[in-house]
């Protein structure tokens, strides 16, 4: 319950943070916030990634006794990035950073790094270790800072550099509370090692390398829209994309995060076959979650717009959304349900082939094709990531093969089908508050009973057995 509550509550947070940023600051501001937190997300890829990813794949309780030196390397890596960074970050800042919106970009990008760096690794040793009320904690504190002080921002002074403050402030208030009230106890002698560091940089560097070129690819359809329509015009197209991105993301995530770890601690218990066992499983409780989340989206879109999406941006953020979403569900299997399978394998060279592909397909489609305004971006991204989804499914079958549960996915798409032919008279008739409950109470309650009905990844047995009085 409490992991569900996380979840619901950082969805909504999200949401309401990109919509509210956008709708007082203005698509031009907009247009350069986006950049902005698009150049942070390649430095924290590019610097503090490896440190997540090590964390999630070799922290836990288990492996923390056996060998205590992987926190004290994990910790020692973080703070040193963070330093230097720091520094970087206040040189470019405060030595030109009012001379320009990309000037702006390139001084504010690392300290995002910074803090959303941080974040992601103090929520990742959480996670590691199953401790549900610190993650909760975690999450809940830096989304109710963000809120505070990105919104008030946006309000008070409606400018980007303002709101990227906030921004940075929320994440590394939400880690200052966490190392004060839940810091990990380091045993004594525990000293940083480099033969961790080099297990971890190879293991972890072509999941860098690929999600670098995943960021360069989104990165490139926003910055090709601004240079041929105009950073306005991207500020249009980057709401689209970062609420898109924001959904598929806080969905996978959320999955991912719990899922995973089931998967490492399964493999350190029992072993590769139920490791590959709880990966099958995987993959039929995100496709459960994410395929209705996509089509639901899409069916309430009109009236999402209607009631949320400031009166610049609509038409635009419609359009543009329903053009990004195929692109956007292939991403989400991408990250959270076929790099797993290499993840546990430890065999990840092969997801950057994945990525230059999608990339390639993405500059092909921005560039040599025709466009008149953001949807040639929102098209040039579904492409590229369709095109690395099929890459990637190929490799998947070739490197690290599992056992598919195509049975369960199919009833998932009966499922979906099933919601969409019920939901879909009610689009767009009166698009507003109204019809967005509709759409979601008549969405939910079909898809839920049809999954029940079909006993997708056995929620039937497990409905039952909560409804089912425990004997004494």
């Amino acid at each position: 319950m409490l992991t569900l509550i996380t979840f619901t509550f950082n969805a909504a947070a999200n949401f309401a943070l990109g919509l509210g940023v956008a709708y007082y600051i203005g698509a031009q501001e907009f247009g350069t916030y986006a950049l902005a937190v698009a150049a942070g997300s390649v430095l924290q890829t590019l610097f503090f990634e490896w440190l997540r990813l090590s964390t999630n794949r070799f922290y836990g309780e288990k492996q923390a006794g056996e060998d205590p030196g992987i926190l004290s390397t994990l910790n020692r890596g973080t703070g040193t990035i963070a330093i230097v960074l720091s520094v970087v970050a206040l040189g470019l800042y405060f030595g030109g950073a009012r001379l320009g919106a990309i000037l702006l970009v390139v001084a504010m990008a690392p300290l995002i790094a910074i803090s959303n760096g941080l974040f992601d690794y103090r929520a990742a040793l959480a996670r590691a270790e199953f401790r549900n009320r610190r993650y909760a904690a975690l999450v809940i504190f830096k989304n109710l800072a963000a809120i505070a002080l990105m919104l008030g921002s946006a309000l008070y002074w409606c400018r980007a550099d303002a709101v990227l403050f906030g921004l940075c402030l929320s994440s590394l208030a939400a880690v200052a509370i966490s190392s004060r009230f839940f810091q990990e106890k380091v045993p004594a002698g525990a000293a940083p090692r480099k033969d961790l560091i080099r297990q971890f940089m190879v293991y972890s560097a072509p999941l860098i390398i690929a999600n670098l070129i995943f960021l360069a690819n989104m990165f490139l359809a926003r910055s090709g829209v601004a240079l041929q329509h105009g950073i306005a015009e991207s500020g249009r197209y980057s709401l689209a994309l970062d609420i898109g991105l924001k959904l598929v993301a806080t969905i996978g995530s959320g999955l991912d995060i719990v899922l995973f770890q089931l998967a490492v601690r399964a493999e350190s218990t029992e072993g590769k076959a139920a490791a590959h066992a709880q990966l099958a499983r995987n993959i039929v409780v995100l496709l459960a979650v994410i395929v209705p989340a996509c089509l639901g989206i899409w069916l309430a879109l009109p009236s999402f717009e209607a009631v949320f999406v400031g009166a610049s941006y609509r038409g635009a953020f419609s359009e543009y959304m329903t053009l990004l979403l195929p692109g956007l569900f292939a991403f989400a299997l991408i990250q959270y349900a076929i790099n797993p399978l290499f993840q546990i394998a430890q065999k990840t060279q092969p997801v950057v082939l994945s990525a230059l592909v999608s990339l390639g397909v993405t500059a092909g489609v921005l560039f040599l094709t025709p466009g008149s305004d953001g949807a040639h971006g929102a098209i040039s991204t579904s492409a590229g990531f369709i095109a690395g989804l099929l890459v990637m499914l190929v490799l998947a079958w070739r490197v690290t093969p599992i056992a598919v549960p195509w049975g369960e996915i199919g009833k998932v798409l009966i499922a979906a089908l099933a919601m969409v032919a019920a939901v879909l008279p009610l689009r767009g008739r009166a698009p507003g508050v109204v019809e967005l409950i509709e759409i979601a109470v008549a969405g939910g309650a079909v898809y839920g009973a049809m999954a029940f009905i079909l006993n997708v990844g056995t929620l039937r047995q497990q409905v039952m057995g909560r409804l089912r009085p425990a004997h004494p």
